[in-house]
């Protein structure tokens, strides 16, 4: 009985980046190898086109880019690197940014949305709050809450991420955005507090629909919430009562009204 063939998985990779920054000279002089946990064959395209394979199985593979066959232009070029065997294949992607002249330097996050580190939200209103990045120069840009990736932008200078909170609980999050590539990286963190939402836990009367039999009547309304807020009292659309600080209960008392139903809110 034969061995067991296992899909293929590329446990190391060189360049170890996903965002590769190199002048057209610097991309044809650098070395590329990769480690793979079972033998496979290994094909690599760059922009759709195979500029290198070997077909005997092997569990590492280095390689040159070879400058008569292959085709690389100014800005982002895609290289896919797939390995193979009879179990099935894998796939890595890295995004060769090429220059017209070295940029080394490391990348620096150079704006923000939003610019504060120390923001919040209220749950119930629309739900979403968007976290932004700009950078200095091309770069894999990740955005993580608590430690857990979010999304990912690849070969850019500037990303957006709409974040739906509405599933989250109160308390304070820790957002992080990184931008790194070959040159390194640069990261900036938000320490994002999601407020409880006021919820009413208690009102007097408890029914829907009350009455007072004549104009004499007098009538309490009272209602309380679990964290402090500014509290309002309306009869139809007119505020009687509001409270002059946060609090977590309002009352008012009513006297004299005309005969009529009204709406207490």
């Amino acid at each position: 009985m034969g061995s067991v063939v296992t899909v293929p998985v590329i446990t190391s990779i060189e360049p170890a980046v996903e965002c590769l920054i190199d002048t057209v000279d610097g991309f044809f002089d650098l070395l590329f190898e990769i480690a793979i946990d079972a033998a496979s064959t290994v094909t690599v395209w760059v922009n759709g086109v195979v500029a290198f394979a070997v077909s005997t199985y092997e569990t590492f593979v280095s390689w040159l880019f070879d400058s008569a066959t292959t085709v690389v232009e100014t800005g982002v070029n895609i290289i896919r690197i797939v390995v193979a065997n009879a179990a099935g294949s894998t796939e890595r992607i890295i995004h060769a940014v090429i220059t017209e002249t070295p940029v080394t330097a490391a990348p620096e996050i150079t704006s923000t949305i939003p610019e504060e580190q120390s923001i919040s939200n209220v749950p119930g209103g629309s739900g979403i709050r968007t976290f932004g990045a700009t950078v200095d120069q091309p770069t894999t840009i990740v955005f993580s809450v608590d430690g857990q990736e979010k999304h990912r932008f690849n070969a850019v200078t500037d990303a957006a991420w709409e974040c739906d909170f509405s599933g989250y609980s109160a308390g304070t999050r820790s957002v992080v955005v990184t931008a790194s590539n070959s040159n390194g990286s640069d990261a900036f963190t938000w320490s994002w507090e999601i407020l409880e939402q006021p919820v009413i836990t208690f009102v007097t009367p408890s029914a829907d629909s009350v009455s007072n039999y004549d104009a004499e009547g007098k009538r309490v309304f009272h209602a309380s919430v679990n964290i402090p807020c500014l509290l309002e009292i309306y009869l139809n659309d007119r505020l009687v009562e509001k409270s002059s600080s946060e609090d977590t209960a309002i009352s008012h008392k009513f006297g004299t009204v005309p005969l009529g139903s009204y709406t207490i809110r």
